[in-house]
C-alpha cells in the first residue's frame, strides 16, 4: 500500500492555496444553504421539529463564512 503524504499548513495557513473550483463550490453551497433554509421553514410550518436541522445549517453557514474570510485575507 502506498503511503499518503500529509503536509502541514505553511505559515500562510491552511486556506492559502484553495483552488478556484473549491471557491466556486463554496459559492454554490451558499445557494444550497438558502434552499435548505426554505425547506426547513416549510417543515416547521407543518409542525416538524427542525431544531437540529437549524443548528446544522447555521454551523455550515458559519464554517463557510470563516473559510471565505480567511481566503480573502491573503
Amino acid at each position: 500500500m502506498a503511503a499518503t503524504q500529509k503536509t502541514n499548513p505553511g505559515p500562510e495557513g491552511p486556506f492559502h492555496d484553495l483552488r478556484e473550483d473549491t471557491l466556486k463550490s463554496l459559492d454554490a453551497v451558499g445557494i444550497e444553504f438558502d434552499k435548505a433554509a426554505k425547506d426547513i421553514e416549510a417543515l416547521e410550518a407543518i409542525g416538524i421539529d427542525v431544531s437540529r436541522l437549524k443548528e446544522r445549517l447555521e454551523w455550515g453557514r458559519k464554517a463557510r463564512e470563516i473559510i471565505l474570510s480567511r481566503v480573502n485575507h491573503r
